[in-house]
């Protein structure tokens, strides 16, 4: 009979071992992407699919565990007859399972604070590009504006009579783009 309790809590002990250990196997995995993301400052789009993966892994072994689980406390409350030592090793296992299930959800809000963090840098990121976009926009709208009036074919443009008509109109161009330029500049809006 000690041989099949032995049995028993072998495989008991075996099955919560394994889950502790993969979990443990991702959970490092996980510290390896914070690492890189968070202190390294290196992430790309990729790195959201690798959240992703990551976070369906952990999925799984939240599922697997709250199966085992299931199972160890239907076997405390079955009326099968099994020795006190057994019935100890499953209480046992089901205590280390919890511990297990707190990596678990630890590894969940790591993960969920990965994603929020990469989607705000990338976000950060598009943000500067409409920012770039709307200050070229800016610069070129108005010289293209005055350039767009001059092209018509009016026969009283003033400035046409002017000795210096042509000049003037050149400078007032370059001027409408060089002020928008440089009041996003005081702005701080580019770097």
């Amino acid at each position: 009979m000690a041989d099949a309790d032995n049995l028993f809590k072998f495989q008991f002990e075996f099955i919560t071992d394994y889950l502790a250990d993969i979990t443990e196997k991702l959970t490092k995995k996980i510290k390896l992407l914070a690492v890189r993301v968070l202190i390294e400052k290196s992430f790309s789009n990729e790195e959201l699919d690798i959240i992703t993966r990551y976070n369906f892994a952990n999925l799984l072994i939240k599922e697997t565990l709250l199966e085992t689980t299931k199972i160890f406390n239907l076997y405390l409350k079955s009326y099968w007859e099994a020795s006190k030592g057994i019935k100890e090793c499953v209480q046992t296992e089901l205590n280390d399972l919890e511990t297990v299930s707190d990596y678990i959800q630890f590894n969940f809000d790591r993960l969920d604070d990965l994603k929020e963090n990469v989607s705000n840098k990338i976000d950060l990121e598009q943000n500067h590009i409409f920012k770039v976009l709307t200050i070229v926009t800016v610069c070129i709208s108005l010289p293209t504006f005055i350039a767009g009036i001059y092209g018509m074919n009016f026969k009283d443009i003033p400035e046409l009579k002017l000795e210096h008509g042509y000049p003037i109109i050149i400078f007032v161009m370059l001027l409408s783009a060089v002020l928008p330029y440089l009041y996003f500049k005081r702005k701080k809006w580019l770097k």
